[in-house]
């Protein structure tokens, strides 16, 4: 993970306090020593500084707080730091460029970016896409132009990540200390924090913009278009010479396959098509509307589009045995040799396409059902693009494809064939999601815009169902309740083992509802004292045996997500590169000390990992850590303060508290624990292997056929 040292780092008191007052330590970071110390964002500079680079009479100059690439004496593109983010400002109008398709901040109010004054952010691969398009547009609109041959340079190696002692020593860090009374060095101490909040705010509130569907037609013009076709379908077709075969086929075969392929659409493509997203609408508990969208990867697509699937079995199969190499990215599994792309594929809707190498107007016969896409710059390599929805389309996709690779001198050959529908079984959109190839876009609706979009729910709802495709309306749930999939199986071996009779209790302190699953054993006829707990009567019936699972802290890191184990093996490292610092574990969870001293417990509350700190929740109520006070429970009264590790921005948080102990507690740093050798202990086992490790706890309960049935229906949900 990064190590990126964050804003309230600035500032940091040192040693207890003396007279009523106390040594107040500042740091003064170098825009260069912020991109030294993180690795993901030294890539992106990496990136854009070679390609600023890139563009003739350009020069590179170094400022303490940014760096300036200018022709002669006008800057045009500035690098510098925003609330934890490597940020481009460009000297262009950010009145110029639309939010929705360059989502950019306005920085022309502040004067030191007046010259330069449309901010873009650089966190992801998306964004950096953006940011060189509009480097591009500023340089080439001052007719500057690429070099011919660009020289480019491994920033990345040449910056290796130092520590705060290192390079305050090469003067990249300025510190100063002063005295100041303990008041005014936690005023001093909020205020950074809460303008770090505010930065955070700021480029938050950038990429909000989202590329949205074309509105659906009217079913009337739909109806028209749709008469329209069928009469075009119905005019003579003239016999053509089919370039793959050399030979004229006849009218009748041409008009058969038009029948099997079911007309294929020819309709205009647009950008909507390739990132259109699923939009939902979600009640919230407070009588709100939540906006959410899905944007879907090009692997999400075929892991959730069995027929598209089997064609891109075949297909990328076909391609391979010509020795052809392939390259997946969000949107498309493109395949290249060298320096030449030969086929892009992507899916549309439901449909599998692909963008060929091939010149459109040789096959103006339409025998391919092709479209033209050379206008779009994205496809003006693989300008012909043909959709496989068929039998017969995917037969003429790889007659396609054969002479084109046949052209290139590119000859077929035996190779292993891969089972794709094998390999990516279909998920649901929640498992791509933790697996990152779905992102979530959320946003809250006002009361006006709810109320809007409810009114249009009731006018759907009094017409048919054919008009309700567009709105869906899904029950908000908090993530801190999500439950497990509960997993019900016959255990043969275990069936004539004697059931104990448990009575189920609501779980207090250490047990979670994600804690526990079932298993189905036999029916004996002993009678159950079950689930009254449940605020339900028994009913009367036959009784049925479960094998109850409870699982521990451990296996629940290694039956977990990817996204945590990562997270818990940052902090666990961290802590355990301090001198003196011990791991005592339990099942219920991790346990830090230095001698009799507990620091940290780590404990998992739903899907969550939750960190309880030896820390005073009081002292940090005007702060951004949004920390819950557990310190009435026996087991966190030494350790308190409870704070959730959600995501990225939640890991930085966590570590910055782990700092703020190390400061109390007078903690010394040790040898430093690589993160990912922590992360190798939590690789995933199978349920039965933890059992055996006694990591999975379990034990035999009885309950009625209801009882089991609510159980069942859980799994379900």
């Amino acid at each position: 993970m990064d190590t990126f040292p964050m804003k309230t780092d600035l500032i940091q008191i040192k040693g207890k306090p003396k007279n009523g007052k106390v040594k107040v330590v500042k740091y003064d970071r170098s825009f260069l020593s912020r991109i030294i110390q993180n690795e993901k964002s030294k890539r992106f500079y990496d990136e854009i500084k070679n390609y600023c680079m890139s563009f003739e009479r350009v020069k590179a100059r170094s400022a303490w707080a940014s760096e300036n690439f200018a022709v002669g004496n006008e800057t045009i593109v500035k690098l510098i730091w925003v609330g934890g983010a490597l940020c481009v400002l460009l000297a262009l109008s950010p009145a110029a460029y639309s939010q929705k398709d360059y989502p950019h901040g306005d920085y022309s109010g502040k004067k030191e970016y007046a010259s330069t004054p449309t901010m873009l952010p650089v966190r992801t691969q998306a964004e950096a896409k953006i940011a060189r398009r509009l480097i591009a547009e500023a340089f080439t609109t001052r007719c500057i132009y690429t070099l011919e041959f660009p020289t480019r340079a491994d920033y990345v190696a040449a910056l290796p990540n130092q520590k705060d002692e290192t390079l305050i020593k090469k003067s990249l860090i300025k510190v100063s200390e002063s005295e100041m009374s303990e008041a005014d060095a936690k005023k001093a101490i909020a205020a950074a924090l809460h303008s770090e909040a505010e930065e955070e705010k700021e480029l938050e509130e950038i990429g909000g913009a989202k590329k949205k569907r074309a509105p659906k037609k009217p079913k009337a013009e739909r109806e028209e278009e749709a008469s329209a076709d069928e009469a075009v379908e119905e005019m003579p077709v003239t016999p053509s010479v089919d370039p793959v075969q050399e030979t004229v086929p006849a009218v009748e075969p041409i008009a058969a396959e038009r029948e099997e392929e079911n007309v294929e659409d020819s309709s205009e493509v647009t950008d909507t098509d390739d990132e259109a997203e699923d939009t939902v609408f979600e009640l919230a508990s407070d009588g709100l509307v939540i906006e959410v969208k899905y944007d879907r990867s090009f692997l999400a697509r075929i892991i959730q589009n069995e027929k598209a699937k089997g064609y891109y079995d075949d297909i990328k199969n076909y391609i391979l045995s010509f020795g052809v190499k392939p390259r997946l990215s969000w949107k498309a599994d493109s395949f290249y040799l060298g320096r030449t792309t030969y086929v892009v594929a992507k899916v549309r809707g439901k449909t599998l396409t692909l963008y060929l190498a091939l010149d459109p107007k040789a096959y103006e016969e339409r025998v391919y059902h092709h479209l033209d896409v050379s206008d779009k710059k994205t496809y003006e390599k693989t300008p012909m693009m043909v959709r496989v929805k068929s039998d017969l389309g995917l037969k003429k996709a790889k007659k396609l494809i054969e002479e084109m690779l046949l052209a290139a001198a590119l000859s077929e050959k035996e190779t292993a064939r891969v089972d794709y529908v094998a390999m990516y079984p279909y998920e649901s959109t929640e498992a791509l999601i933790e697996k990152k190839l779905v992102k979530r876009f959320e946003r809250h609706l006002d009361e006006k815009e709810s109320a809007a979009i409810l009114e249009r729910r009731e006018v759907i709802e009094e017409k048919s169902e054919d008009t309700m495709e567009d709105v869906v309306f899904e029950l908000a749930e908090e993530p801190e309740d999500e439950i497990e999939d509960v997993v019900f199986e016959l255990d043969e071996e275990n069936a004539k083992e004697e059931p104990e009779e448990v009575i189920f209790e609501s779980a207090e302190g250490e047990e979670d509802e994600e804690d526990v699953s079932f298993e189905l054993v036999e029916e004996p006829t002993a009678p159950s004292v079950g689930m009254e707990s449940y605020g339900r009567e028994k009913a009367e019936g036959k009784f049925v045996t479960l094998k109850k699972y409870m699982r521990g802290f451990l296996a629940k890191m290694r039956q977990g997500d990817e996204t945590r184990k990562d997270y818990y093996a940052e902090i666990k490292a961290k802590l355990l590169s301090y001198k003196g610092v011990k791991l005592s574990e339990s099942f219920s969870g991790d346990s830090y000390k230095k001698g009799a001293r507990a620091l940290l417990k780590s404990r998992i509350r739903g899907k969550t990992l939750c960190l309880f700190f030896a820390l005073n929740p009081d002292n940090y109520k005007q702060t951004v850590y949004r920390q819950q006070y557990k310190g009435d429970t026996k087991a966190y009264a030494a350790t308190p303060m409870m704070v959730r590790v959600k995501s990225e921005q939640g890991l930085k948080r966590a570590l910055r508290l782990i700092e703020e102990m190390e400061r109390n507690y007078m903690l010394q740093a040790g040898d430093v624990v690589d993160p990912i050798a922590v992360r190798r202990e939590f690789l995933y086992e199978e349920t039965a292997s933890l059992v055996e490790k006694k990591l999975i706890k379990t034990r035999l309960v009885t309950v009625t056929e209801y009882e089991a049935e609510v159980l069942l229906k859980k799994k379900t949900k």
